[in-house]
């Protein structure tokens, strides 16, 4: 009986060595007390394994700006705001990607923002437009549904 955040941490592995199977780039894949650290040729990116998106604990943990990092955390509308909420001190994190997850979903099981990128290149007027389209594009979950369909998986 996995927790929300043990499938979260195991999709996002998955997820990678899945990714891995075609690209070729990654040496290893550690636990790491965050969630893993994707180990490529170049770089070391390490993931935040968020169920709920917490900036706050990203933030006080991700000390160096210019460091490779990732978040992971559930497709909910919760996170979503978080996620808007949050934009501003998100950007200054060049190359931060955050993944919305619902790996219960039919179609698409993912989308994937790197804030500062994105920033650079919409308009500040449209953010909250742009972002809950993306949001639609997977299905939204909630964490009580992916504590229960864990539990069962």
């Amino acid at each position: 009986m996995a927790t929300a955040k043990e499938h979260l941490a195991s999709w996002t592995r998955k997820y990678f060595e899945n990714r891995n199977l075609y690209l070729h780039n990654i040496r290893d894949i550690k636990d790491t007390e965050q969630g893993l650290d994707i180990i490529y040729k170049d770089k070391t990116v390490s993931f935040f394994i968020m169920p709920s998106l917490e900036p706050e604990t990203f933030l006080s943990k991700a000390q160096d700006k210019k460091g490779n990092y990732g978040i992971a955390c559930y497709n909910t509308k919760e996170n979503l705001q978080q996620l808007i909420g949050s934009w501003s001190v998100l950007t200054a994190y060049p190359s931060l990607s955050v993944y919305f997850v619902n790996p219960f979903a039919d179609g698409d099981t993912r989308w994937i923002i790197r804030p500062k990128v994105h920033d650079q290149v919409t308009e500040k007027a449209s953010l909250k437009l742009g972002l809950q389209t993306l949001f639609e594009g997977v299905a939204e979950t909630s964490l009580k549904h992916v504590e229960h369909m864990a539990a069962k998986a």
